[in-house]
């Protein structure tokens, strides 16, 4: 017999939690190996608008939030390795949608940014939110390892975010007002 067919509903609740805590527990390393691991990067050639509309489908989105998609057309293409930048994507889409438990818009933009000190090319991937935004005193230390304002969170998902970004030559920027959202910015090289 199995514990959670046939038995009595105080059994089916705990075993519920159980089931819950090992969700957590999972989560927890998969976010510590993300972080520890130094992967290599199999790159490839890719579009951004299809790394973002693909990264996208993955996520599931509550209903009481509006996902806006403000999509360059005609972008350069970069080299990525697609799995881990997708990754990085999901990681910020997600602590966008956790900060809008209230419900919001999350809107995202490509475009094409030019470095004028030196002339280098990037396309640039915006997530901005209309969530509780960040407060002064945490904006500082979000990429900072073990660092978190959530119950659950281990601190490591922006931090293993950051470390995929630049390891790709790119960079990511935050700006946030409390009570009006954030936006997270993340700057790749254009395929040379």
């Amino acid at each position: 017999i199995r514990l959670d067919q046939g038995a009595d509903v105080k059994v089916g609740k705990h075993l519920n939690i159980v089931h819950k805590k090992l969700d957590t527990i999972d989560k927890t390393i998969d976010d510590v190996l993300d972080f520890a691991r130094t992967k290599k990067l199999q790159s490839i050639d890719i579009d951004p608008e299809k790394l973002v509309e693909d990264t996208l489908k993955d996520i599931p989105v509550p209903a009481n939030i509006k996902i806006v998609r403000d999509l360059g057309s005609r972008l350069p293409r970069i080299t990525a390795d697609e799995t881990q930048i997708q990754q990085a994507f999901h990681n910020i889409i997600s602590n966008a949608i956790d900060a809008m438990d209230e419900g919001g818009t999350l809107t995202v933009s490509t475009n094409k940014q030019v470095n004028d000190n030196a002339g280098y090319e990037f396309v640039t991937i915006s997530f901005r939110d209309t969530g509780e935004g960040i407060s002064p005193d945490h904006l500082g230390k979000i990429f900072e390892p073990l660092f978190s304002t959530k119950v659950k969170g281990t601190g490591l998902g922006l931090v293993a975010c950051e470390n995929v970004i630049h390891a790709h030559g790119g960079s990511i920027e935050v700006s946030s007002e409390v009570g009006k959202g954030s936006t997270f910015t993340v700057k790749l090289p254009v395929k040379e």
